[in-house]
């Protein structure tokens, strides 16, 4: 992964110096925090000026990091690198609840939906709140020096979660004459944000994920090797990246739960070509 982490090479010692041990030997996920690529709603601490989080600049209906506090805008382009489902787990339903961490689906299926309530948009079991979560770990096509990011989906967010994932794996190339699928890294979309309104609320949620073409040849091998990095990686998710208040109603959504261009090329070129 350190074809992505490049920013700032102009100040660093004489690069001859490098190679061998670095001093990261033996760090695993647990030791690292993985950095959220979020959705702000009107309640989020960090768009609301004022508070002692408040980002200069963000508005409810933006994309941000909230541990770099770097704003993506509404509408940022995004490289899928990795996609697993888990179920969030919560200690209580009020808002101040408190994650206590993930289970596999199977062991969901298994052990807790048997015999959980369903309340809404998830289920309870002995005093514990179960969340479908669909998480996208993700570049910003004109950020990647920023490295990957977590951009979790729940509750208003699994539709659209369902079709940015169907419309990925429609997508087919011809390669030597043979239809293949296209890997879940090749390609760029185009995140769109709406504002929706209901009698139980309001809140910002993607409305659709659009492709806008490939990722650029001079990028793909980069990221078909953060791709490759990540397929097996165990993901550390830290408690203060969910906002659980958010998740408790059906209609106000879970807030999504992260690279200038150091790759360049264009993107609407196909990787493989």
């Amino acid at each position: 992964m350190n074809d992505l982490q490049n920013q700032g090479t102009t100040d660093l010692v004489d690069t001859a110096l490098f190679g061998g041990r670095t001093g990261f030997e033996g760090i695993d996920s647990e030791c690292v925090q993985t950095p959220f690529l979020k959705l702000a709603q009107r309640a989020t601490p960090e768009a609301t000026e004022g508070d002692t989080k408040y980002i200069a600049g963000l508005k409810p209906g933006m994309f941000f990091c909230p541990t770099t506090r770097k704003v993506y805008g509404p509408s940022p382009r995004l490289i899928i690198v990795k996609f697993y489902r888990t179920y969030n787990v919560y200690a209580g339903e009020g808002p101040e609840s408190k994650f206590k961490g993930q289970i596999g689906v199977d062991e969901y299926k298994n052990r807790i939906e048997p015999t959980a309530q369903r309340v809404k948009s998830y289920t309870m079991k002995d005093g514990l709140r179960y969340v479908d979560a669909r998480n996208f770990i993700v570049l910003v096509d004109n950020h990647k020096e920023d490295g990957p990011m977590l951009l979790t989906l729940s509750s208003t967010g699994v539709s659209p979660s369902r079709k940015w994932i169907s419309s990925a794996m429609a997508i087919s190339v011809n390669r030597n004459g043979a239809i293949e699928k296209a890997p879940i890294w090749s390609s760029v979309w185009q995140m769109n944000v709406q504002f929706f309104q209901d009698p139980k609320g309001s809140y910002h949620q993607i409305a659709s994920a659009d492709r806008i073409g490939w990722v650029s040849k001079a990028d793909a091998p980069a990221v078909r090797s953060l791709f490759n990095d990540l397929a097996d990686a165990q993901i550390s998710v830290e408690e203060q990246a969910h906002e659980t208040a958010q998740a408790e109603n059906t209609a106000s959504a879970d807030p999504l739960s992260n690279v200038g261009n150091v790759f360049g090329g264009d993107a609407n070129k196909p990787a493989d070509e």
